[in-house]
């Protein structure tokens, strides 16, 4: 038997992966699940998980390290000892890789299960594999890390203690694209993961590992010259990385032109991949506010509602992902939001707050659906007659168009 299937066999990794497994399934199950409309969005959501998962893998490698550790001295002796360390770390990551990935399995049959089109891309690839490589750098801190301690139970606590407040400060105070390798608290509609950073992000983690590892694995009999270049050759590459990331900003997500499918006119509705089934009812829910606009004679009116519609795109009404799915409550919401320019909220004109919550207010109305309070507004609107009513809503468009004037 090889010395990696031995490293593979007794890695504590193996022994702690019904635990690691136990952690992503729960945070996929128990956790609210709207995103098994979208494929982007459930594997970016999956990959947050490392929060959880790094500092557990960087104690499993901070128990490995000083096992290692105890053994040193005759480590040292072996020909090629630097594949102890690999070892080590390759059958604590392959173990953690095998976890993540059944976990990346069960996601795409919970996707699959809701009725979404099988439409993973590229990009959702190198989601995953930035998610592995954060926790093999984890794996290798927690290894450097158990080396140096060479106390076991002091040093396993100590590696998942630091890298878990390590990755929320990071997280909270930034620079977050270190540590953030997914996580969305909304839908992903519009938006993809920033492959720039991603890509960067790889370079950072193998970099740290590779850092990490020679310095461990290193011998006297070497000589002079070895383990000083590699060492420097190693470090100075992971500098760069690290520099290089840190230039890319903290923008993981960028705006991204996705596909969509239109259904129907007065409103048009177009909706992703996921949500393209819903487009007919969600347009059967608008056009009852968009007759009561024509009908009060409200000019202009929007007649396209776009998935990808950025905020404030004047005319081109947005749409939300749990009105695509039944919640149709926030109707009166969408159309309203299709006048507002997103400078407008730049600006605190109370003219301008009238005119939206009492457009909101009236098409709310329109479909017998809940006002709210309306105590604000204008009693035009809310005691007036139909005549009035049109005319201060025909006002209020006129106000929401132009709220913003460029200089």
């Amino acid at each position: 038997m090889s010395g990696w299937t031995v490293s593979l066999r007794r890695s504590p990794g193996r022994h702690a992966a019904p635990v690691l497994f136990t952690v992503l399934i729960a945070q996929v199950l128990i956790r609210d699940r709207a995103w098994t409309y979208e494929w982007t969005w459930a594997l970016y959501q999956l990959a947050f998980n490392t929060v959880l998962l790094s500092p557990i893998v960087a104690g499993l490698g901070a128990w490995e390290g000083a096992r290692l550790a105890d053994s040193s001295d005759y480590i040292g002796t072996c020909p090629r000892s630097w594949r102890v360390a690999l070892s080590a770390w390759l059958g604590l990551i392959l173990w953690t890789a095998v976890v993540y990935l059944v976990g990346v399995v069960v996601v795409a049959l919970l996707v699959l299960a809701r009725g979404t089109p099988f439409g993973p891309r590229l990009v959702d690839t190198l989601t995953i594999l930035t998610a592995i490589g954060l926790m093999a750098a984890f794996g290798a801190l927690g290894i450097g890390l158990g080396w140096l301690i060479r106390r076991r139970l002091a040093a396993a606590p100590l590696a998942a203690a630091l890298t878990f407040c390590t990755t929320l400060w990071l997280y909270l105070a930034g620079p977050g694209q270190f540590v953030t390798v997914g996580g969305a608290s909304g839908s992903l509609a519009g938006a993809t993961p920033n492959t720039t950073i991603q890509w960067r992000q790889v370079a950072v983690f193998v970099g740290i590992s590779i850092t990490l590892l020679l310095l461990i694995s290193r011998r006297t009999s070497w000589g002079v010259r070895g383990p000083v270049v590699l060492g420097l050759f190693s470090t100075l590459a992971t500098t760069i990385a690290v520099v290089g990331l840190a230039d890319a900003g903290q923008a993981v997500l960028v705006p991204y032109n996705e596909p969509v499918t239109c259904t129907g006119v007065k409103p048009q509705v177009c909706a992703v991949a996921g949500y393209a089934r819903f487009g007919a009812r969600a347009h059967d829910d608008l056009a009852p506010l968009i007759h009561a606009l024509e009908a009060a004679k409200v000019s202009p009116i929007p007649l396209v509602f776009n998935q990808n519609a950025s905020p404030g795109q004047v005319l081109v009404g947005p749409l939300q992902n749990r009105f695509l799915t039944g919640n149709t409550s926030d109707a009166a919401l969408l159309v309203s939001a299709a006048y507002v320019d997103k400078r407008c909220f730049l600006q605190t004109r109370r003219e301008d707050d009238v005119a939206l919550f009492g457009l909101q207010w009236w098409l709310a109305g329109q479909v017998g659906g809940d006002r709210g309070n309306a105590d604000l507004l204008p009693e035009k609107l809310t005691k007036g007659t139909p005549a009035d009513q049109a005319a201060f809503i025909r006002d209020a468009v006129h106000t929401l168009v132009n709220c913003y004037q460029a200089p």
